[in-house]
């Protein structure tokens, strides 16, 4: 007696395909073109629906940043579709991979994903703008870079850029250190960039913006001031108070700008002639008459009250001397 036998396929070997290919070239953050990804027996013959796929970046040369529906499960025919993904930044060599649990995966053909049309301005050096006031333009260079909306380098036709300081009058722009002044720079046809270099007189927080492309940027600098050139007295209101008043030199540089310095400031009285009767005025000041502050204070009148003067020095520095003044 013979016994019939059952005969029962089974399935146990699986891999995914790539059934189209992404296109050669790919504008960053544009829709890539519509993927099928197969699920097949290693046979090829046998398709496979309802296979959860993942598509995930493989090769990533750019950092980008895949985006879009990246799960889909493969319909009657065994195929998942994908059509709405893009990655952000750009560069060349970029693949993709397909993968599901307990399948074999798949690598698509290289691609590469180039800049799009460029929509902003950056300065991308120096980190800070810092400088040392000046009349000429000796801050840089700095750089400016076109990018697309992704924050990719972008090139295309030639633009001018636009160069505002923000202290109207006394910032200067220059394509060369020590250069003359302009307005505007250009980035060339087909490069992304261009230089400039900068110069202000004013010392501390300032602003200059630049132009050409989406909205205008606006760059902060930070001037310090130049070399000590002078001392200047403060505004001294006459008549002072005979008992007591107060005085303030300052050590600037040559755009008067004031410098934070630790020399040494001493004040003189030259009211009072070296002999002879007291018949100018005196101005008393207390021990030891000299300070790196600034700052004078606890000065009184002796003697005659008007033409009061004073005198301050600082070694490397000229002497100055204040306007006349009354006591009452």
């Amino acid at each position: 007696m013979s016994t019939a036998s059952n005969n029962v396929g089974v399935i146990s070997a699986s891999n995914l395909t790539f059934e189209s290919q992404p296109a050669g070239n790919v504008t960053a953050g544009s829709s890539i073109a519509t993927l099928r990804v197969a699920a097949r027996t290693l046979s090829g013959l046998v398709p496979v629906p309802d296979v959860p796929v993942a598509i995930s970046i493989g090769a990533n040369p750019g950092g980008g940043t895949l985006s879009g529906t990246q799960l889909a499960t493969t319909d009657a025919t065994g195929v998942a579709t994908f059509s709405n993904l893009s990655i952000d930044k750009a560069g060349a060599g970029y693949t993709l991979v397909a993968s599901s649990q307990a399948y074999s995966g798949a690598v698509s053909t290289s691609f590469s994903v180039t800049a799009g049309t460029a929509t902003q301005l950056v300065v991308t050096s120096p980190a800070s703008v810092i400088g040392v006031a000046s009349a000429t333009a000796n801050i840089g260079p700095i750089s400016v870079e076109r990018r697309d909306a992704h924050g990719n380098p972008a090139s295309g036709g030639a633009v001018d850029v636009s160069l505002v300081s923000g202290t109207s009058g006394i910032g200067v722009f220059a394509t060369a250190p020590g250069g003359t002044s302009v307005g505007s720079v250009t980035i060339s046809a087909q490069s992304t960039s261009t230089s400039f270099y900068y110069g202000d007189t004013r010392s501390g927080s300032k602003s200059f913006t630049v132009s050409g492309i989406g909205q205008p940027l606006s760059v902060p600098v930070q001037i310090t001031a130049a070399a000590a050139s002078h001392l200047k007295f403060g505004p001294i209101s006459s008549p002072v108070l005979k008992s007591g008043f107060s005085v303030t030199v300052s050590i600037l540089d040559a755009f008067e700008n004031q410098i934070q310095s630790t020399a040494t400031v001493t004040l003189t009285s030259i009211g009072q002639p070296p002999t002879g009767p007291q018949n100018k005025c005196t101005v008393l000041i207390p021990p030891p008459g000299h300070t790196s502050s600034g700052t004078f204070t606890g000065l009184t009148v002796n003697g005659v009250k008007q033409d009061c003067q004073l005198k301050a020095s600082s070694p490397g520095l000229p002497d100055v001397q204040s306007i006349l003044f009354a006591a009452s």
